[in-house]
């Protein structure tokens, strides 16, 4: 990783066991702050595409939980955040994925007005169908809320969503007739 920043407090560095699989530059530009983490606005240097760089610190069960998650994740929907590498020393991880130019809630604050019925019930649709193919393949997000809804906003063609933000999230076995449950996730959301 090549690490670029004025502020080394606010951009830590991440020094990788494995080497990466991809080169990215990461800046200082914080765009996202989370329970486990910040997110930095980063650029892929092969094709000088954005990218956000999660960086996770003072790793807990939590976080090892979204790494993992993250990895067993199908990469093939279009409306889940492809995740580009992990890259984890014993202390810090970060979570290289493809940038998305705001959340649900910011896209909703700033384009409510301009939203049609008709666009509104598209983003829904795509939202339910992120969250399907979650189920399917055996993920329970558990905190799905506006601010873990990513929106790209391509300049000729519909808004996408992208479900985001796996820390919550369970990988589930299913036992036919054994249920376990275990509320979790973000209060005003539940």
């Amino acid at each position: 990783y090549k690490i670029i920043s004025n502020n080394m407090a606010t951009a830590p560095v991440l020094r990788p066991r494995l080497p990466s699989t991809i080169d990215v530059e990461l800046s200082d530009t914080e765009i996202g702050r989370g329970s486990f983490g910040i997110v930095y606005k980063g650029t892929l240097t092969s094709t000088n595409k954005p990218v956000a760089i999660k960086v996770l610190q003072n790793m807990t069960h939590e976080m090892h939980n979204e790494i993992e998650t993250v990895k067993k994740l199908p990469q093939n929907h279009p409306n889940i955040t492809q995740i580009l590498d992990v890259k984890r020393s014993d202390t810090q991880a970060q979570i290289i994925m493809e940038y998305c130019d705001t959340n649900l809630h910011s896209y909703f604050v700033h384009n409510f007005s301009d939203i049609d019925i008709d666009r509104k019930l598209a983003l829904m649709a795509q939202i339910v169908s992120g969250t399907h193919f979650l189920h399917v393949n055996n993920i329970i997000h558990r905190d799905l809320k506006p601010a873990n809804i990513l929106v790209q906003t391509p300049r000729f063609s519909s808004p996408i969503v992208k479900l985001t933000d796996f820390g919550f999230a369970k990988i589930v076995e299913s036992k036919a007739g054994q249920h376990q449950y275990t509320i979790i996730g973000t209060e005003w959301y539940m």
